[in-house]
């Protein structure tokens, strides 16, 4: 779990760097962005300290299902823009597409 971690850690400051080296990431983000990391911490910390005190099959277990519970939230309040996206495209490219082929009509 911390080799995970401190992959996300590593990963995220290299996504940011690439962001601020071409000046598309604003001061203001970088700092709303530090500031979101005050919860991460102190859910890593009880992380940390459940997981000394809980058998490592079940921190597993409600890990894994807690991630699963996540995305499954995600995907139930996205779900209704999806296809409403999809309904009203009417043989436009949809938000979808555009996103991928952004770069093309620049």
């Amino acid at each position: 779990m911390q080799a995970l971690g401190l992959s996300f850690t590593v990963s995220t400051l290299a996504l940011a760097a690439g962001l601020a080296w071409p000046g598309l990431l604003p001061l203001q983000a970088a700092g709303t962005s530090l500031l979101a990391l005050v919860p991460t911490l102190a859910g890593m910390a009880l992380g940390g300290w459940l997981r000394a005190r809980v058998r490592p099959e079940i921190f597993r277990l409600c890990f894994f299902v807690g991630l699963l519970v996540l995305g499954g939230e995600l995907v139930w309040r996205g779900w209704p823009e999806a296809v409403r996206m999809v309904a009203n495209s009417h043989g436009q490219p949809t938000a979808f597409q555009g996103v991928a082929n952004w770069r093309t009509r620049a």
